[in-house]
Order: C-alpha cells, then sequence, then structure tokens
C-alpha cells in the first residue's frame, strides 16, 4: 500500500516536462512521503517516527 501511495505522489510532484536527476527525485519523494505522513499522523510519536523514516529514505538516495 505505501509503495502504491508512493509512486502515485512521486508522479504527482515531479511535472512531465522537467528532467531531474535521480538523486533529486530520490530527495523529492522523500520529502513527500514526510509531507503525507505528517498529514496522516495525529501524536508526537507518529510524527517522531515520520522524522525517521524521511532521514533512513534520505540515507538511501546515492549519487551514481
Amino acid at each position: 500500500m505505501r509503495l502504491i501511495l508512493a509512486v502515485s505522489l512521486l508522479l504527482a510532484a515531479a511535472p512531465a516536462g522537467e528532467s531531474k536527476s535521480a538523486l533529486d527525485q530520490c530527495k523529492t519523494r522523500c520529502s513527500v512521503m514526510y509531507s503525507a505522513c505528517l498529514k496522516r499522523t495525529t501524536t508526537k510519536k507518529g510524527r517522531t517516527q515520520c522524522k525517521a523514516e524521511r532521514s533512513y529514505c534520505k540515507g538511501g538516495c546515492v549519487a551514481r
């Protein structure tokens, strides 16, 4: 479910005519997922988990 949400958010976040590097796309995807996570959480613990997921996601973004 999260993968489907991530893919749909990624497609909605990036304009079709704009070409970005893989690193920029990865960081954008992480930011979009973080924003969505913050919108659906209601507790401090949930926000902390969103922050941890964003950190983990950005750590996986590597320039190739």
